[in-house]
């Protein structure tokens, strides 16, 4: 199931409100797949912007809020040049 919603476009980082971990944080130990399901989507996050060419796509409009940061518009396709 993890491996299906990050293929459809999933946010990997995308955290939750009450503790604010991200889904590789919220795989639970004692249960069965733990292994896979964390390496799987710890792996995806290292991957990211090294794969599909260095090209990620933004998931949402952000608006810059101070100079060292980028403004983008959802769909935006952006290179990652340096990690």
């Amino acid at each position: 199931m993890v491996k299906f919603l990050v293929e459809k476009g999933a946010c990997i980082f995308a955290t939750t409100l009450s503790d604010k971990e991200t889904a590789a944080e919220k795989c639970e130990e004692d249960e069965e797949g733990f292994d896979g399901c964390s390496q799987y989507l710890y792996g995806i996050q290292e991957k990211l912007g090294i794969l599909n060419s260095n090209q990620v796509y933004a998931a949402y409009d952000y608006e810059s809020q101070n100079t060292d940061e980028l403004s983008f518009k959802e769909g935006n396709v952006m290179t990652v040049i340096r990690r």
